[in-house]
């Protein structure tokens, strides 16, 4: 993905290097300091958008003043959910929403095609405004 990335980069795509041992927040951290831009959008290599304004969609919801992050619909290449939120209470702890059910499903009321507030995001895509990642202390 960062090599596709790099080849269609221009002014407003940074990569910053980071060589040390593999540390998920502390490769964010290092991004963020890299950033100029208003919304940081942190993700994992292995994420491969499926619609061409993704980040259009992401930002829609980010530039809303009650909202602090933005995730989106997870799916596995053979198009079952990832995760569609993060939930509390699985197990006493915490889990994925709708984990490995279809992209399509209309479980639960339909939850899982539906915008909505969740308890917490998953790290592997995550856009946030600049102030309220500063205003956190950074990926932790």
């Amino acid at each position: 993905m960062i090599c596709e990335l790099r080849d269609i980069a221009s002014d407003k795509v940074r990569f910053a290097a980071f060589d040390a041992a593999f540390n998920f927040s502390a490769k964010c951290n290092v991004g963020a300091d890299a950033a100029s831009g208003d919304f940081y959008c942190f993700f994992n290599d292995d994420v491969r958008p499926i619609t061409r304004d993704w980040i259009e969609t992401l930002l829609e919801y980010g530039l809303m003043s009650d909202v602090g992050a933005v995730g989106a619909k997870l799916l596995y290449e053979d198009g079952k959910i990832q995760h569609a939120g993060m939930v509390t209470g699985v197990r006493n702890l915490v889990g994925t929403a709708f984990h490995s059910l279809p992209a399509d499903t209309s479980f639960h009321f339909n939850m899982a095609q539906c915008v909505r507030d969740v308890s917490l995001l998953c790290g592997a895509l995550i856009l946030m405004p600049r102030g309220v990642f500063h205003a956190i202390g950074g990926m932790g």
